[in-house]
């Protein structure tokens, strides 16, 4: 949205695709010198995918096989629609 000596300010797109670049109304400040002192990450920059890892935690007595297993199947239902894409992956 705005860039200044001392800030740059950003708002959130989304959600959907990236194509209606709806605005949502939630604005960052973020101080010009965390450019500089922190890594930056473009996740614009991987076409139409973005990789995201998501960390969901379990107690000991879960059955961690079990929810792999729940896990992938959900995954493979919604990566479904895309199967040449998925193969190159």
């Amino acid at each position: 949205m705005d860039q200044n000596l001392l800030a740059t300010t950003i708002l959130e797109i989304g959600p959907g695709k990236k194509i209606t670049h709806q605005r949502m109304g939630r604005m960052i400040v973020i101080p010009n010198s965390l450019f500089v002192s922190e890594p930056v990450i473009n996740e614009s920059c991987t076409n139409d995918y973005i990789l995201h890892v998501f960390t969901i935690p379990l107690k000991r007595e879960n059955d961690r096989r079990g929810a792999q297993e729940i896990f992938l199947e959900s995954a493979n239902r919604h990566c479904k629609p895309y199967p040449e894409e998925r193969a190159s992956i």
